[in-house]
């Protein structure tokens, strides 16, 4: 069935509604439904987006999304789930697939130095306003790309380098292998560095 409304909000055959003031600012759904608190607090998350220790690689399972949040500052400071993926109750349950989501959780900060003949070029994806790992699970990518333009704002063919930010496994004989695990805890940056020389018809590095 996937994912449907009767995931998170029907125990044991009773409709389970968010708590006040939100269930006011909601449109009806036919019979009343009981306000549950729990549905504002991440634990209400954690059965589908924690994986049991038993199914770990490495000590860590392929979803560990829950852990990585209660391991968190973000725990202390009451910060749940809900106020960054679900803000006033909205359902669109922003992600790693939500563009401005992204954007509003992690930085790239940028700095290019030297000449022509001597460039470097140093990178950083902080993590800013994610309360787990960036990406958290091993599905999504992120990559970061470093190539040199030409005066037209093109790439320059073979000047780019890549780095990918993620959690990569594969599956073997024996189960899980984890091959590299470069994502970013939260408060946390990932740096990376590229030297060498200008192209030639190199006018900027994007």
């Amino acid at each position: 069935e996937g994912v449907t409304c009767a995931a998170c909000h029907i125990r044991g055959h009773e409709k389970l509604g968010p708590p006040a003031p939100v269930v006011s600012r909601l449109p009806a759904h036919g019979a009343r439904a009981r306000s549950e608190p729990r549905l504002a607090r991440s634990d209400a998350c954690m059965p589908c987006h924690n994986l049991p220790l038993s199914s770990a690689v490495l000590g860590r399972p392929l979803i560990d999304t829950w852990r990585e949040w209660a391991q968190s500052p973000y725990l202390p400071a009451g910060i749940q789930c809900q106020h960054c993926h679900q803000p006033d109750a909205d359902h669109g349950f922003r992600g790693a697939h939500d563009r401005d989501a992204v954007r509003r959780g992690v930085r790239l900060e940028v700095n290019a130095a030297g000449a022509r003949d001597r460039l470097r070029v140093t990178a950083a994806v902080r993590n800013v306003a994610v309360g787990h790992m960036f990406p958290t699970t091993a599905t999504p990518r992120v990559v970061l790309r470093i190539r040199q333009l030409d005066g037209d704002g093109h790439a320059i063919a073979g000047t780019e380098a890549s780095w990918a930010i993620g959690r990569t496994v594969r599956w073997g004989e024996g189960g899980w292998d984890e091959v590299a695990d470069t994502r970013i805890a939260p408060g946390a940056a990932s740096v990376r560095t590229w030297s060498g020389r200008a192209a030639a018809g190199a006018e900027a590095v994007e």
